[in-house]
């Protein structure tokens, strides 16, 4: 009788002890981030649903889809560019399926209602910077969203001088004076042409194309909606 009445004790006692009163499990809900914990305060926490290529993804923010564009960088993308297919796999390798954090500049979209975002993995990393360092992308400095540009071209130019990635890759992308001699497609010193002085869209992503290798960026500014296709309204 005695070792019934301490057992109906003992069962009366954990009946009345919640599991938020163990300290073990105190210790361990405290251990587990929330999903805010993970970022920075001011930044967006997203899961990447999907990536469409070097530089773009699709985010999922509460319940609702969108299509983002990393800022600061541009990556090849168009069927057939060089590297292309390498920066799209390096992305998925960084982000698809994770839980990133994005932080804005200025903009809040670009034209087409895309996202316009730097991405930052929960370790502190920033997606855009990767993809630059590692020779996956060029710097694309397009204001007004300029926080992280000198960053990206001094990532850029440590790239470009360790033939990382398309700079070695691509024979295009390669320094002058590395790569053998080429016809020049265009002028690339300086802001010389507008989109009326092509005939069609082939010629003018041509030259976009030469010069944002030679030189990093668009030149010309005959992509001024960013995304990788110039002077759409040509034949």
């Amino acid at each position: 009788m005695r070792l019934v009445a301490i057992l109906a004790g003992l069962a009366v006692a954990a009946a009345l002890v919640s599991p938020g009163d163990v300290p073990g499990v105190q210790a361990a809900r405290r251990a587990t981030p929330t999903p805010a914990a993970l970022c920075p305060a001011g930044q967006e926490v997203a899961r990447v649903a999907r990536v469409v290529d070097g530089d773009t993804v699709v985010v999922l923010l509460g319940e609702r889809s969108y299509r983002l564009r990393y800022i600061g960088i541009d990556t090849p993308e168009l069927p057939g560019d060089c590297y292309a297919q390498e920066a799209k796999r390096r992305n998925s390798e960084l982000v698809l399926g994770r839980t990133v954090c994005l932080e804005k500049d200025v903009s809040e979209t670009d034209r087409y209602g895309r996202l316009l975002r730097y991405v930052w993995l929960p370790g502190g990393e920033m997606v855009n910077a990767i993809l630059v360092r590692e020779g996956y992308a060029m710097a694309y400095t397009y204001p007004p969203d300029v926080k992280y540009s000198q960053l990206f071209v001094s990532l850029q130019r440590q790239a470009r001088e360790a033939g990382a990635g398309l700079w070695s890759g691509c024979r295009a992308a390669q320094p002058a004076a590395t790569r053998p001699a080429q016809a020049e497609v265009c002028s690339c010193s300086g802001n010389l042409y507008n989109c009326s002085n092509f005939r069609t869209q082939r010629e003018a992503q041509a030259c976009y194309e030469y010069c944002l290798r030679q030189t990093g960026r668009d030149v010309h500014r005959l992509d001024r909606d960013r995304d990788g296709r110039a002077c759409e309204t040509l034949p």
